[in-house]
């Protein structure tokens, strides 16, 4: 049972969670700056900046003092294909 404590585990948080939301929460890989910005071929500059990735419709997760993408975010933006902004045409 989880202890009277403002900070619990994270063995203690996971044992209030469903049997489905743990086996969705191991699945999920998530991917450092480093990584991410390989796979989008982008600098890590950009992803370091929040409206880079507001813009590119990349949500980011703070994890400490990390920032992490989840991987099937970084596939969906690379299956999404190149975002065309508002005054530039289309080639």
């Amino acid at each position: 049972m989880m202890a009277n404590r403002e900070n619990p585990t994270k063995g203690e948080c996971m044992e209030t969670l469903s049997t489905e939301t743990r086996q969705h929460l191991s699945q999920m890989r998530t991917l450092s700056i480093d990584e991410a910005a390989r796979a989008l071929s982008l600098s890590t500059r950009s992803l370091h900046d929040k409206r880079y990735r507001l813009r590119i419709g990349l949500p980011a997760r703070k994890i400490g003092r990390r920032t992490v993408f989840l991987e099937a975010d970084v596939l969906k933006l690379l299956e999404g294909g190149r975002e065309h902004l508002a005054g530039e045409g289309r080639r």
